[in-house]
């Protein structure tokens, strides 16, 4: 889709299903454009069973449903809506460009798990050497005991009084924030008059359990979030007064206990800052931060950036202040049935040259079915975990709680991956049993806080798949030989143990396998993120002794590439990338994967021809230099 105009604007898709009770419109489809930005890939999904404006049950899709008041009703045809920008009547609106319109039905796709695990082990992993000396020693066995990346979640004041046990909460989570407590329209309900009661209880309990904790929010852009008293000031200055003030109350009050904070919350979808005070604001907030907590990191938090494409427009926004943010804060609250367009939304958040660091902050999926919310809350954590530029993954709703006295229902009971205390209520998932025969790696007999079905499974990913111990499936038997080469660890502490053949314990060690988040600055891997395309019709393949050459299409070959029936040494295929401007970096990233019984050494040249300085990550200094690797027959390998 792209349009043509001047200014930002947004488009949306519904599907317009027609039955014998009327029509339903489910809306599922939702971008922001940048103006002239050329083509933008757009999509959503939509559920017809329970997603309508009219709250009806389409249970089986396009078959005979059943609405709230038990009525049959068929389906006779199903249309798609697109709509541009504007609806007034009469007001001429810019044009609007469609292609390559795809309507299918939903099937999960998993074709992106393969290369999403590749990345996973590329990025997340870091190559530890052993050197075992210690007499009698036959093998090893590693035990992470801290997991160095955060994977958090929230925390409200009512957890303290209503779970079993609050502390049970830093058994599975190692990063934090503050749900409510820190919000500013909370605090201060009345000029001057600052409730610090909640928000002070919480950072006392971090404190105690030297756990991180990060600020959210010091200011909320969005008009209905906003104090009725600070919306009625109509004197700027004070106005103004009252923001530098609120900066200097909130961060001085917790300066050292704050990793990072939310500056000015959802300002895609408010301008109450900006529209009073100008766009300048941000900056002087980011100055007076900056002056009173230097380090503290500073992240700008918004909706409908990984659900739905509406980044490009927040990315345009926050230009004047991006270069200098720690983070770009992405919320990610889904649906049930989660789709791979995720990763190109990451893509797109990261910047071009991968300059954006990415924040998951609010994480949770919103589905009734309690063992597909396990399956897509987990197809969202791997996806963003694969992603270079993802520092961390917070989950927002998680915990089942009591229907409060101001909701029509409980909130977050579609959301729950733990019931804790509260397996009575009548909406509540079932509680996972524990089995008679525990051990130490099954999740349900070592973590607390009684997880339902998807929450085991969230345990299960956190807790094993990205928990390098002895024991789980992701490390091997770390004999002597073995340790020859080295052994790729999630970065986190860990307890070393030495063991002779008999299986005795003769000493033990603690490791810190560091965390830099800085190296995993790399080129996403594009190219093949769908695997199939191996498989596919649009393989390019060649047979026998040629040289061919392909042209790039914007940097990327999006193609995948087949040599076959090759007799001569070395036969190569050339990717041309066109004309490179002076001082240009080039990056090269792609996947490889050979035939055969044997290893094979592939030889990979960066040439630069005549009146071109290409510059590379490996510092060419000569006009054609070239780098060998080996891989084994049938493996992917990264480069």
């Amino acid at each position: 889709m792209k349009q043509d105009g001047s200014e930002q604007y947004k488009s949306s898709g519904k599907l317009v299903v027609q039955h014998s009770q009327g029509a339903s419109y489910i809306s599922c489809v939702s971008s922001c454009h940048v103006p002239n930005d050329g083509w933008m890939t757009v999509g959503g999904r939509c559920n017809i069973a329970d997603d309508n404006d009219d709250n009806i049950d389409l249970s089986q899709g396009s078959i005979p449903f059943t609405s709230n008041h038990q009525k049959k009703a068929t389906v006779s045809s199903i249309k798609v809506s697109i709509s541009g920008t504007g609806s007034e009547t009469g007001v001429i609106r810019p044009n609007l460009y469609l292609d390559e319109i795809s309507v299918k039905l939903y099937e999960r796709d998993l074709s992106w798990v393969p290369t999403a695990e590749q990345r996973i082990d590329f990025f997340r992993k870091v190559a530890v050497d052993f050197d075992v000396q210690t007499p009698g020693a036959d093998k090893i066995e590693v035990k992470m005991t801290k997991n160095h990346f955060p994977f958090g979640a929230t925390f409200h004041h009512q957890m303290i009084e209503e779970m079993t046990d609050y502390k049970n909460w830093f058994d599975v989570f190692n990063f934090g924030v503050a749900r409510n407590a820190m919000k500013w329209k909370q605090q201060e309900k009345l000029p001057g008059v600052i409730d610090w009661t909640k928000s002070d209880d919480i950072n006392d309990v971090f404190f105690q359990q030297s756990t991180p904790l990060r600020g959210h929010t010091i200011a909320w852009s969005v008009d209905k979030n906003v104090q009725d008293w600070l919306l009625e000031i109509e004197d700027m200055d004070v106005l103004h007064d009252y923001m530098m003030k609120r900066v200097d109350d909130i961060v001085f009050r917790y300066l050292g206990n704050i990793t990072d904070w939310d500056i000015f919350n959802e300002v895609h979808h408010g301008d109450f800052f900006r529209r009073n005070l100008g766009i300048e604001i941000w900056s002087e907030v980011l100055d007076r931060l900056d002056a009173i907590a230097p380090g503290t990191g500073q992240v700008m938090n918004d909706y409908q950036l990984t659900r739905e494409d509406h980044g490009a427009c927040f990315l345009d926004l926050i230009t004047p202040i991006v270069d200098r943010l720690d983070a770009v804060g992405l919320q990610s609250h889904f649906k049930k049935q989660v789709n791979s367009q995720v990763w190109n939304r990451l893509n797109l958040l990261a910047g071009e040259n991968l300059q954006n660091r990415l924040l998951i902050t609010e994480l949770d999926v919103d589905n009734v079915d309690v063992e597909v919310r396990g399956t897509d809350i987990t197809d969202i954590i791997k996806m963003t975990f694969s992603h270079p530029n993802v520092d961390g993954i917070i989950l927002w709703g998680w915990l089942q709680e009591v229907q409060r006295a101001w909701q029509d229902e409980a909130e977050n009971k579609r959301k729950v991956l733990f019931v804790d205390n509260l397996g009575d209520l009548e909406w509540a998932d079932p509680i996972v049993p524990k089995p008679d025969d525990c051990d130490e790696f099954n999740v349900v007999c070592n973590y607390p806080m009684n997880p339902n079905s998807a929450g085991v499974k969230y345990l299960e990913m956190i807790k094993k798949e990205f928990n390098t111990t002895t024991g789980h499936e992701n490390v091997d038997e770390l004999g002597l030989v073995r340790l020859d080469e080295a052994v790729k660890l999630f970065p986190g502490e860990y307890e070393v143990r030495v063991i002779d053949a008999e299986g005795n314990l003769i000493e033990e060690h603690e490791i810190d396998i560091p965390w830099q988040k800085d190296a995993c600055s790399a080129l996403p891997v594009v190219e093949f993120e769908d695997l199939s395309a191996l498989e596919s019709n649009s393989i390019y393949e060649f047979a026998g002794n040629f040289n061919r050459e392909l042209d790039s299409d914007n940097g990327f070959v999006k193609n995948a590439l087949s040599v076959s029936g090759r007799t001569a040494a070395w036969n190569s295929v050339k990717f041309n990338l066109g004309q490179i401007l002076d001082s240009t970096e080039v990056v090269s990233s792609f996947w490889v994967r050979v035939g055969g019984t044997e290893a094979v050494t592939l030889k990979i040249t960066l040439q630069s021809e005549s009146g071109y300085s290409l510059k590379t990550t490996y510092e060419l200094e000569n006009d054609e230099e070239s780098f060998k690797f080996s891989i084994l027959k049938n493996n992917y390998r990264n480069f």
